[in-house]
């Protein structure tokens, strides 16, 4: 090979490697990004667990589409970590422009941490990333307040009938029948939602709430449950502001010709046993199959004859209780109790099982 033979080939040699080492160290060079949380802060309340929701919301220049990740976030507490919450989150991005939301759960615990450090704020954390990217870290401030000083949320709705239970049968035609509706805030502002009865709804709520504390809503009189329609019935109360991540409980009635049996058979519970201790954490409840059994209403109490603390339907043979209400209804260390109804296809009650309880562990 001549001298310029062999020198072209180096320089041949040069360019592809260089133009390697461009093209893979290009992105990481050029990308520019950003993240904002919103909100940026909250206001919580002492000793009260609660739920919200922020978004996060990135800018990517140049307009790149790419996905970025997070394993988790943790509370912080004057720098130190407090507790950690592996919920991974995924953020699509799409012309340099992407968002995606998170409920955060606070537990009344990390609450305490701060306030026995001697401050009254803490921090939860995330941080985001992505291929050819830096880490993109994200922090929503919290300031602990005053129940009457906290933001407007729900804590708690509980749902029930004339006679305090969340089941209830009623002769066909009876002239207004109600549900109740209870409800635990903090803060102040303007509570709306509305009733619902299978699926339509029956009327809308608009109430200023004030100074935290509790407030009792029920049905009105025209227009009232229906009960012109032989069958079960679902009732729930949805709330539309302040935006909630709470599930809307739900609550049964039973409409029959007047006169009718009312007698049902037994279903029997499989887990919990009765009086069982339990991790807190979400509880799976389980019960057996019964043969002309297609719905079944879970309810949960804190004492068997009282109105339920949270209460949904179901048409498998077993419920898992939601993070979101067990952190928000239901303690550590309490006793509670539990109960199932069941119905047929043509919508008439036909099993129960007895009052069964439970204690979650601390």
């Amino acid at each position: 090979m001549t001298d310029r033979g062999a020198l072209m080939k180096g320089m041949r040699f040069f360019i592809v490697v260089m133009a390697a080492v461009v093209v893979s160290y290009f992105p990481v060079f050029s990308a520019e990004a950003s993240i904002v949380s919103v909100p940026s802060s909250f206001s919580v309340a002492r000793g009260q667990a609660s739920l919200k929701a922020v978004a996060y919301r990135f800018t990517l220049n140049p307009t790149l589409n790419t996905t970025l990740s997070s394993s988790g976030g943790n509370f912080l507490v004057g720098g130190d970590v407090v507790s950690a919450v592996p919920l991974p989150l995924t953020a699509v991005i799409k012309g340099g422009a992407g968002s995606v939301a998170e409920t955060i759960t606070v537990p009344a615990g990390v609450i305490e941490a701060a306030i026995s450090r001697g401050t009254n704020r803490f921090t939860y954390f995330r941080e985001f990333v992505g291929s050819g990217m830096s880490p993109l870290a994200v922090s929503v401030k919290f300031n602990i307040t005053t129940e009457a000083g906290a933001n407007f949320d729900i804590l708690r709705i509980g749902l029930y009938f004339d006679n305090k239970r969340a089941e209830s049968t009623i002769d066909m035609n009876a002239p207004l029948y109600k549900a109740y509706a209870d409800i635990r805030y903090v803060g102040s502002g303007l509570l709306q939602g509305y009733w619902e009865v299978d699926g339509r709804i029956l009327s809308h709520v608009n109430q200023p709430l004030t100074y935290a504390g509790g407030t009792t809503l029920m049905t009105l009189d025209v227009p009232s449950l229906p009960t012109n329609d032989v069958g079960s019935h679902v009732v729930r109360f949805v709330v539309t502001n302040p935006a909630s991540a709470l599930p809307s409980p739900s609550i049964v009635y039973f409409v029959v010709q007047k006169n009718a049996a009312r007698g049902k058979c037994t279903i029997r519970t499989i887990y919990p046993s009765d009086s069982a201790s339990v991790a807190y954490s979400p509880l799976k409840l389980k019960w057996s199959k019964m043969k002309d059994s297609t719905l079944f209403l879970v309810g949960f109490y804190d004492d068997p004859d009282s109105k339920p603390l949270f209460s949904a339907y179901t048409k498998k043979t077993s419920y898992t209780l939601p993070k979101t209400v067990l952190e928000s209804v239901f303690s550590p260390g309490k006793k509670y109790y539990w109960k199932v109804i069941g119905f047929d296809a043509r919508n008439n009650m036909t099993c129960g099982t007895e009052s069964r309880s439970f204690f979650f562990k601390k």
